[in-house]
């Protein structure tokens, strides 16, 4: 597998989605589950990492470079409700050795090609709006222009996984399933068109990682449980 992929350029990297799909338009079955777990203390992780320092940056994702921006703005999502933090969870420049090493165990487990992790940070107040991931950004920074918004889904897989246990207020919907209540290190993945949203209503910060690569034989399945302790 390869070395896990790092964020060269310092910005913050737009994703342009598909905004507001109709659900109805998707069987139920097309959402996250939970497919594994990462045993670890992963409060030792968090605490490390300077959520509020240089490596924070604020990017509304779902309001830059989308078709569906005016009607966004029109329904209330803005820059202050949609901002998020983000830090290249596998570059040296934004974590310190031990955070790297610990995500690399994790990239390494999953087992994508072409890996990149994210750290995200989601303060309270903060909505993702519903929509459905093209991974534009990462096929750019990957140099993957062979995959088209045709087989972008078979091609191309994300895990998320939340650094903390469940905080009242947090939740993800991934189509009509909403999922609460989770561990420090579950891994949720599925297919990759699912279209899914996200809220911070608590008083809480919400801590998570995303693992994004293209999908290999031995890419972490998405139809049976793994445990794993790093």
């Amino acid at each position: 597998m390869l070395e896990a992929q790092v964020y060269t350029d310092g910005k913050p990297h737009t994703f342009e989605n598909e905004l507001s799909p109709d659900l109805s338009e998707f069987p139920d079955d097309i959402c996250y589950s939970k497919v594994g777990r990462i045993l670890n203390d992963f409060s030792t992780y968090v605490k490390q990492i300077d959520w509020q320092g240089k490596t924070w940056f604020a990017n509304p994702l779902y309001l830059r470079h989308t078709t569906e921006k005016n009607k966004h703005n029109m329904l209330g999502y803005g820059r202050e409700n949609t901002a998020l933090g983000h830090i290249a969870a596998d570059n040296l420049d934004q974590v310190n050795q031990e955070v790297y090493n610990f995500i690399k165990k994790i990239t390494d487990f999953i087992c994508v090609d072409r890996p990149e992790a994210m750290l995200s940070s989601v303060m309270p107040g903060v909505i993702t709006p519903l929509h459905t991931d093209l991974y534009n950004s990462y096929r750019r920074r990957q140099d993957i222009t062979w995959i088209d918004n045709s087989n972008v889904h078979q091609l191309i897989r994300r895990y998320w996984i939340p650094l903390e246990d469940w905080k009242i207020g947090h939740f993800f919907q991934s189509n009509k399933k909403v999922i609460t209540h989770w561990k420090a290190g579950e891994i949720y993945s599925g297919p990759s068109n699912h279209p899914h949203l996200a809220a911070n209503a608590g008083v809480e910060p919400r801590y998570f990682l995303l693992v994004t690569g293209l999908i290999t034989l031995d890419s972490l399945p998405i139809d049976k449980y793994t445990e794993v302790k790093l």
